[in-house]
This record gives C-alpha cells, structure tokens and sequence, in this order.
C-alpha cells in the first residue's frame, strides 16, 4: 500500500472484520482479524488507541485446538 488513505482504510476494514466477527460469535476470526489489525498498526498514532486495545482484547481470545 503506498497511499496514506488507502493504509488506513485496510487497518479500518480488518477492525471492522474483527468486531463482526466477534458479534455473530466467532471468536477465532475475531483473534485473527484482529491480530492482523495490530501487526499492520503497530506504530499507529495515539488517536487510534481505542481500537488497539479492542484488538488487543479480541485477539487475547484465540480458542485453543
């Protein structure tokens, strides 16, 4: 991604995965969309530390196989 819009827009819509996923239930697609949430924001702007700790919380609930 070589757009500053089009960067944000990607760690918006993974969020966005993450938290349906949690809705209907889905702990595992919530873990791993979120997981993927804080790998691509990891040096994110401090505005964003709300959804960073909402997806470091749903990432904490990966189930075990």
């Amino acid at each position: 991604i070589t757009e500053p819009v089009m960067a944000a827009a990607l760690g918006r819509m993974m969020a966005y995965r993450a938290d349906l996923a949690q809705r209907e239930g889905d702990s595992a697609t919530a873990a791993l969309w979120a997981s993927r949430v804080l790998t691509t924001w990891a040096h994110a702007d401090p505005g964003l530390a709300p959804t960073l700790e909402r997806m470091r919380r749903l990432a904490a609930h990966r189930p075990v196989r």
